[in-house]
């Protein structure tokens, strides 16, 4: 699934809202003969990871370690119990509907990439949204708003329409596609992909990643607020779905997009409490 572009490797993975497909790409790291790994698209929604890297590589690459909880996210675990959101049930959830069967987090549903969690460690973390015609203004408001939306828990930057500083986060207007199970092109709200790439910034080249997210705009202000607001919780960390419809991370669309939740954050806070390599900067 890609080809060696010279001595220049990358690894890139997309998960899409409702459905997650992975592939492995090349032709983003300056890394020679060190081999070739990372995820591999099985098809369907289920998540699998290629063979182990060999330890030549792993020698390479900053140690796992756990980078200090970002303060807002500090500030939410630390939280007075009394705080906490409680949201009704909805999106068709009956009578019978008990929230508590699923716990307090869905962090047992979330994938580590290659190098380990997906977790920013430079703040703020910033977003670029694409250039769109005059049409998209309900589309730019909807994506505005869910990056507000996380905005408490986590320190993010909406740079300017003319800064042309390269952001950790790329948002823009498209019609995304995924391949199902037989390998058939179909349309899909969302797209959302990561890259790795070496931050030359310092003294020592830091392990880092960025960000696309590709969103449909022909959709009413309440979906298009609620994809949004879900891909960005993918791109800020949480590379996995919830199997709970109450979750801003719920692994289908719903009529009634949900708001952020107590479940979210729990994950994202677990996350965040990961080791990764990420972040780190070579030995």
């Amino acid at each position: 699934m890609g080809g060696v572009s010279r001595n220049r490797q990358r690894w890139q993975s997309a998960m899409v809202y409702g459905a997650i497909a992975l592939c492995c790409v090349l032709g983003g790291w300056v890394w020679s003969g060190l081999g070739i790994w990372g995820l591999v698209d099985r098809g369907g929604d289920s998540l699998a990871q290629a063979t182990e890297p060999p330890p030549s590589l792993l020698s390479q690459l900053p140690p796992p370690q756990v980078h200090p909880l970002p303060a807002r996210l500090q500030q939410w675990r630390d939280r007075p119990a009394a705080q906490s959101r409680l949201v009704p049930p909805r999106n068709g959830a009956g009578d019978d509907f008990d929230p508590d069967s699923f716990g307090s987090d869905y962090f047992d549903q979330i994938e580590p990439s290659i190098v380990g969690h997906l977790i920013w460690s430079q703040f703020p973390i910033t977003v670029a949204l694409a250039p769109t015609p005059p049409r998209a203004a309900a589309w730019r408001k909807a994506v505005t708003q869910a990056i507000a939306d996380w905005q408490p828990y986590l320190s993010l930057q909406l740079l300017d329409a003319g800064d042309s500083t390269p952001a950790d986060i790329t948002i823009a207007l498209g019609n995304p596609t995924l391949r199902n199970a037989a390998g058939l092109p179909r349309a899909a709200n969302a797209r959302t992909t990561y890259e790795f790439y070496w931050d030359l910034r310092g003294d020592r080249p830091r392990l880092a990643h960025r960000f696309t997210i590709e969103l449909r705009g022909d959709r009413a202000f309440a979906q298009l607020l609620g994809t949004a607001r879900h891909e960005l919780g993918h791109a800020l960390g949480i590379w996995g779905h919830s199997p709970n419809p109450q979750d801003a991370l719920y692994a289908a669309a719903v009529a009634n997009p949900p708001p952020i939740s107590d479940r979210d954050l729990n994950t994202l806070v677990k996350i965040y409490e990961q080791p990764t390599r990420l972040g780190w900067p070579l030995n």
